[in-house]
């Protein structure tokens, strides 16, 4: 009776920490979406800036800040692709030990996350931060 007792509450407590694995990858997979709407958000604030105003009348706190904002994102996507790694690296060695592989990779294999900066084009009207546009569908 003891025997079953603590097998059954393994049982629950593999099932709990299923759920919050689970839970986690998708704080996951929310947080990367957030950081590439922002980067999206950041890229249409330059464009206009630079629509707007010519370089050598832009304001220097305003170029510096978006040039910080630059560096910060490669910083945070370079610590976000390197836990990609180190996750898919985990997974591999717990398929080669026969445990089951949650969902994340696969959905991270849908997702195209993080592109890199210099390689995003992006229309400042999609976003409604042009003169006289309305904004469409809101799109992250």
């Amino acid at each position: 009776m003891l025997l079953v007792d603590r097998a059954e509450a393994a049982a629950g407590r593999i099932l709990d920490l299923e759920k919050e694995i689970c839970d986690l990858e998708d704080d996951i997979l929310a947080n990367e979406s957030e950081l590439r709407h922002l980067r999206l958000k950041i890229r249409a604030v330059e464009t206009v800036c630079y629509e707007l105003v010519p370089a050598e009348d832009a304001d220097p706190e305003l170029l510096r800040s978006i040039e910080n904002w630059k560096a910060d994102w490669v910083l945070v996507r370079d610590r976000m692709l390197e836990r990609k790694k180190d996750r898919q690296a985990r997974r591999l060695r717990l398929h080669r030990a026969g445990c089951v592989i949650s969902s994340l990779e696969a959905r991270e294999a849908e997702e195209s996350t993080l592109t890199s900066l210099g390689g995003l084009s992006m229309s400042v009207s999609l976003l409604g931060l042009g003169s006289g546009s309305t904004p469409g569908k809101k799109r992250c």
